[in-house]
């Protein structure tokens, strides 16, 4: 354990969760109701043109919808990738030192992403995401 091991995990907040009071980084499992629609998209022929998802996050055309922003990533120090085609967002959840885990949807050069990965390094410039903690 360690400040780069377990900043944000756990079932408490920390003091370097950078959400707002009640708020929280998202975890893997505040995601599965997104992973679990994969075929939601409510704009799959204009996504890159509006420059993201609209996914339905509960029954296809229900209305309950989030907004994913294709922001890209910055991979190295000098570099910012894949603007307008993917989006990146952390999870709260760590694997090592150097890793942790990330949602991607969107395409990575031509591979189309709508994965979950445990192997993003921490190094990355990647979204954040946060989700109003229960009461």
């Amino acid at each position: 354990s360690g400040i780069f091991n377990d900043e944000w995990d756990g079932a408490a907040k920390t003091f370097f969760d950078p959400s707002p009071a009640g708020w929280r980084v998202v975890s893997k499992d505040d995601f599965n109701a997104i992973m679990a629609t994969k075929n939601n998209v409510s704009n799959p022929s204009t996504q890159y043109t509006d420059g993201g998802y609209l996914i339905y996050y509960q029954a296809n055309g229900s209305g309950n919808t989030n907004y994913f922003r294709f922001t890209g990533y910055g991979r190295y120090f000098s570099t910012f990738e894949y603007i307008n085609t993917l989006c990146v967002m952390w999870a709260r959840e760590n694997n090592s030192l150097t890793q942790t885990n990330s949602f991607w949807i969107g395409k990575q050069g031509n591979t189309s992403r709508y994965d979950y990965t445990t192997n993003s390094y921490k190094s990355d410039a990647s979204s954040i995401r946060c989700i109003q903690e229960r009461q």
